[in-house]
């Protein structure tokens, strides 16, 4: 199986699972196990190699990883190929300080389930009664349950019950397998390809029971107390995002007072949706008259705001400032640029070639006598200013998802392969207006920037707009996404409350960030309930809908 494949199964199965800190078992490990054991096929197959005399010659080998407690329930099985001599076989979980001279279950920490007998072992050479005996062409499995602490196997597809329960979460378990006899030959399945126990219905069953725990569960103390305390971060909410009419009548209707002028939360709003509809210039415009100050001291804010305008200004959602007062004569070429700073800066020169290197492609963009060397197949309108005095208190994200192009300049199919519809002023001004975003980037790298490498790869990202054809299926197509408003977007509100005294992250935000913190660090620390919920689970439950 592909090794993509094989990491998107293993996701699927443990979704909570970072393996950047605690990686899966994937194999056994060549360096733990005993030496009349041998590894193959990957390390996912093991032979005896040993005399197998006595019970001094078994053998076990750990996988190379142990269970991480992000799991919540962990499974593995393994195929037995061979029984060899005799079927002293056994598998099980153990720590990295049980014994590997022995099969699993006979030293402390250590659980098996053997071949043989059909019995079950923990810190015993004496087993007890549990399941059926297996033997070659059968495929058996393991599993640990860290929400009940119990360990678990099946066979051929059937679960035999629970074998040991109180497992303590204070140790580290990891998946093993033990042979005594030659001919011995087992492979093992850590999730690389589908299992013959269904552990994914036992795992829909298990988030099903967790998110009914957590919807059923009673909440003590005054009600009257957590309604009102929701009343308020849902007004905190509207207030937040800019939703006047709304919040002021759920402000009436709960008895609460807006603190913020309306005047101001208006004014939020309106920025907001202009930057949600790809109008930067304006939303900008608003904000020098509105915040004198603000992006003076927040230039990182500023740079990525310039970004996203170049991104726009090229689809032609932000370009009224590049066709403005533009005459079919080339005299027109000195009109005046869209600035950083201010509507209309004078256009630095008409001529000029500025190399833009990024990740994937070599640009030169050449602005002379209204020429352009890189090119692109994009195609847009001159934007369209919208009025927006009737929808200012829309709860839907139309104006987020609007479409990035349009193409209004098909009247020569060559002008549709250069930007702006080959609209020579329009790309001298859009250089110039690149020039005045690049040397902001400089300014922010002289002056000891935080996030130099970040900053560097988004104005990578956005000058090599202008080098693919067919900018839709680059690899950077996702600055067409008008979803990438939303970030700068949420960024600038931020900025602009702050500058107010006010929180920078609305309290019922910060309350569900904190909550889903919390649910991460109790899968951490072995609470396995944890790993089969969470607040966007809870949220968007239907007890009618299959889950995962």
């Amino acid at each position: 199986m592909e090794a993509g494949k094989t990491c998107d199964r293993l996701n699927d199965l443990y979704p909570k699972v970072n393996e950047e800190e605690t990686p899966l078992p994937r194999g056994w490990s060549p360096k733990d196990k005993f030496a009349y054991l041998g590894l193959t096929h990957n390390n996912v197959r093991v032979h005896y190699k040993g005399s197998g005399k006595n019970h001094k010659d078994a053998a076990s080998v750990r996988a190379i990883h142990g269970i991480p407690s992000t799991c919540g329930i962990y499974y593995f099985e393994i195929q037995l190929i061979s029984k060899g001599r005799d079927g002293y076989i056994g598998i099980g979980l153990c720590t990295t300080n049980s014994n590997l001279n022995k099969l699993p279950g006979w030293e402390k920490h250590s659980f098996g389930f053997h071949a043989d007998d059909g019995c079950i072992f923990n810190a015993s050479g004496s087993g007890e009664n549990y399941g059926p005996t297996f033997t070659t062409g059968d495929i058996v499995g393991c599993g640990y349950n860290m929400v009940n602490n119990t360990i678990f196997f099946t066979k051929n597809g059937v679960n035999l019950g629970t074998a040991f329960t109180g497992i303590s979460n204070n140790i580290q378990l990891y998946p093993t397998v033990g042979l005594q006899t030659p001919g011995e030959l087992v492979e093992a399945n850590f999730g690389n390809k589908p299992f013959v126990f269904d552990f994914v219905g036992m795992l829909k069953v298990q988030q099903w029971q967790s998110q009914e725990a957590v919807e059923h569960f009673v909440v003590s103390g005054n009600q009257g107390v957590w309604q009102a305390s929701l009343h308020k971060m849902v007004l905190d909410y509207l207030i937040h995002y800019g939703y006047c009419d709304t919040a002021q009548v759920f402000a009436s209707a709960t008895s609460q007072q807006v603190e913020e002028e309306m005047a101001s939360i208006r004014n939020r709003q309106r920025i907001q949706q202009l930057v949600l509809s790809g109008q930067i210039s304006e939303a900008l415009r608003i904000v020098y008259s509105s915040y004198p100050g603000l992006l003076e001291t927040h230039k990182e804010l500023l740079f990525t705001l310039k970004c996203r305008q170049f991104v726009e200004m090229l689809v032609g959602n932000d370009s009224k400032e590049l066709y403005e007062q533009v005459s079919p004569t080339a005299a027109a070429i000195s009109s005046p640029a869209p600035s950083l700073h201010s509507p209309s800066p004078p256009l630095q020169s008409p001529s000029v070639s500025t190399p833009l290197r990024t990740n994937t492609s070599s640009v030169t963009l050449t602005a002379a006598n209204g020429s352009i060397s890189a090119s692109n197949g994009l195609v847009h309108s001159n934007g369209v200013e919208t009025d927006d005095s009737d929808q200012e208190d829309k709860m839907d994200t139309e104006q987020q998802h609007s479409p990035l192009c349009s193409s209004p300049h098909s009247d020569s199919e060559a002008a549709t392969n250069l930007p702006l519809g080959g609209n020579k002023v329009a790309i001298h001004r859009l250089l110039a207006f690149g020039r005045e975003v690049q040397k902001l980037f400089n300014e922010l790298c002289e002056g000891g920037v935080a996030h130099r490498e970040e900053l560097k790869g988004m104005l990578q990202d956005t000058f090599s707009l202008l080098g693919y054809v067919h900018p839709q299926s680059c690899p950077v197509s996702h600055l067409l996404d008008p979803r990438e408003r939303e970030v700068v977007c949420t960024a600038l509100n931020s900025a602009i409350l702050a500058s107010k005294g006010l929180l920078e992250q609305s309290a019922i935000e910060f309350a569900l960030g904190h909550c889903n913190k919390l649910v991460e660090l109790a899968a951490q620390q072995h609470i396995g309930a944890a790993v089969f919920t969470g607040v966007t689970d809870v949220l968007t439950h239907d007890n009618n809908d299959n889950i995962l």
